[in-house]
């Protein structure tokens, strides 16, 4: 009875352990009023992705974390980050994509680097600007907004491309240093555009009213 009692005891705290104990993922904004929350899933190496605040997270060279947004899947999305590059050259923003077989789908692809920004759909060239550059220790906020075939991508006050897309909208953001990078992310939010169909943080979103 007592080997028994044992037994069932190991295996009821092993099954704790794995519900609660997952090193490949971690959860942003959890429990904060009005915020999205945020899963990641580190699809790079375990160590190379790190949780460092409520709503930060540390991405090193080798890393590829996969966000989205946790209780509902949000599609028509407005995705917000405060990038501060440490070192390298610069970060790999996917979207409009997954993460299952990533590198065999489709996908924007906005490259934010020291030489500039870059954005490719489908391994197509889209825009190049040079004028828009990455620095080293010098945080900048940039944005990610898709709405139906729209999209739009911005860093701090400038656009970097405003346009439209065939790719399906989806509700992951998958980010990936550029060869050998290391970089904080803070201030990652999450916003449903839908919450708003008129406007969101002063973008205004055209033929989308229901009366037109």
């Amino acid at each position: 009875m007592k080997i028994i009692m044992k037994i069932t005891i190991l295996i009821f705290s092993s099954i704790l352990i794995l519900l609660s104990c997952s090193p490949d993922r971690f959860y942003l904004n959890q429990n904060l009023p009005y915020e999205e929350e945020i899963a990641a899933i580190k699809i790079g190496y375990i160590d190379s992705v790190e949780k460092i605040a409520k709503n930060a997270f540390a991405l090193y060279s080798g890393g590829l974390v996969d966000l989205y947004c946790q209780e509902i899947p949000v599609t028509q999305l407005q995705a917000d980050f405060t990038v501060d590059i440490k070192d390298g050259e610069g970060i790999d923003f996917f979207f409009r994509t997954i993460a299952d077989h990533f590198d065999k789908h489709s996908n924007i692809n906005f490259q934010y680097s020291t030489n500039g920004c870059k954005v490719t759909e489908a391994g197509r060239l889209i825009v190049m600007v040079d004028s828009i550059k990455a620095q080293l220790n010098k945080p900048a906020r940039i944005k990610i907004e898709n709405y139906g075939s729209l999209y739009n991508i911005t860093v701090d006050c400038d656009t970097v491309y405003f346009g439209k897309s065939n790719l399906h909208a989806t509700q992951h953001i998958l980010i990936k240093p550029v060869n050998i990078t290391n970089a904080v992310f803070t201030g990652v939010r999450f916003s449903n555009m839908n919450s708003d169909m008129q406007k969101t943080e002063g973008w205004q979103i055209q033929g989308f009213n229901k009366n037109e």
